[in-house]
């Protein structure tokens, strides 16, 4: 009041939701924003659709495989499962959904249901796990970013698939590379880089 200060509260009827036309999209899912200043209210947010890295329903379109599986790491995320991915060709992101892919987990890739080729590496990626891409019987290739920052291969992570060279460790600073790392493959030869110190 002005006059006396009293205090008198009043409903107010709610306003409702005004929804955007358009989607917004994460590498997650995709949905329509209140357009009501200050609102920041979601609808009809649902997982993408993802059809030759386009989603069928936003057209929110990547450049890595989708279909793979993360799990929160030290750093970032790491790779934990191939997933429902299905490229013969398989690309990892840098970032995935606005953090960092540092890692390849433990068996990640172990005995894929379906053949996969050739893996590139983004040069985010830190470390692979033990047995990471063990057991790949069609995987020939690897390809890594030219300013990696691999530091680490785990025991077995290349072990019984038929990778024909590792000449991308040329162009990593590898530390560390576990027993077996690069067993029983189609290697004939393995340059070791002057960074490693533990093999």
């Amino acid at each position: 009041c002005t006059r006396c200060e009293a205090e008198r509260t009043e409903p107010i009827a709610a306003l409702g939701h005004i929804w955007g036309e358009a989607w917004l999209a994460d590498d997650v899912s995709h949905w329509h924003m209140c357009t009501r200043d200050g609102c920041g209210a979601r609808n009809e947010e649902t997982a993408h659709t993802y059809v030759n890295r386009t989603c069928t329903e936003c057209l929110h379109s990547v450049d890595y495989t989708t279909g793979l599986e993360y799990s929160e790491t030290e750093g970032g995320l790491e790779v934990s499962d191939i997933g429902s991915a299905t490229e013969e060709e398989i690309t990892i992101p840098a970032q995935y959904n606005g953090k960092p892919v540092v890692g390849i987990g433990a068996f990640a890739f172990s005995y894929p249901q379906h053949a996969v080729t050739k893996v590139c590496l983004p040069a985010s990626i830190v470390y692979i796990g033990q047995g990471a891409f063990s057991n790949m019987a069609d995987l020939r290739s690897i390809e890594v970013a030219s300013d990696s920052a691999l530091q680490s291969i785990g025991e077995e992570a290349f072990r019984y698939t038929p990778i024909e060279n590792a000449d991308f460790l040329a162009d990593c600073p590898i530390g560390t590379i576990g027993d077996n790392a690069f067993s029983v493959t189609a290697m004939t030869e393995l340059a070791l880089p002057a960074s490693l110190t533990e093999i």
